[in-house]
């Protein structure tokens, strides 16, 4: 059966942080989310090198859709400018 999917509004994820002991808010803002009411696909675009701090970046953004209770979440970098540059990133 043929799924719609929605691309969904940009997001801007508001959460609270900490630096030297002083509370700041961390503002951050996945590029692409999709999802077709059964699963959503967070996409990251990246048009640098590869770096593990890109999936730590990408789980955060599938924590967060998860608490939106946003259903089957799964996380991918697109390195753009790399053959076979995208990449699943794992919980």
């Amino acid at each position: 059966s043929l799924s719609i999917w929605v691309v969904c509004s940009t997001y801007d994820f508001v959460t609270p942080g900490r630096l030297f002991l002083l509370t700041k808010i961390v503002n951050e803002r996945p590029d692409r989310v999709i999802t077709d009411g059964k699963e959503t696909i967070v996409i990251d675009y990246k048009f640098g090198k590869k770096d593990d701090k890109y999936k730590r970046q990408v789980q955060r953004y599938m924590s967060l859709m998860e608490d939106m209770g946003y259903p089957n979440v799964r996380g991918f970098i697109w390195y753009v400018h790399e053959d076979n540059g995208i990449i699943e990133v794992q919980k």
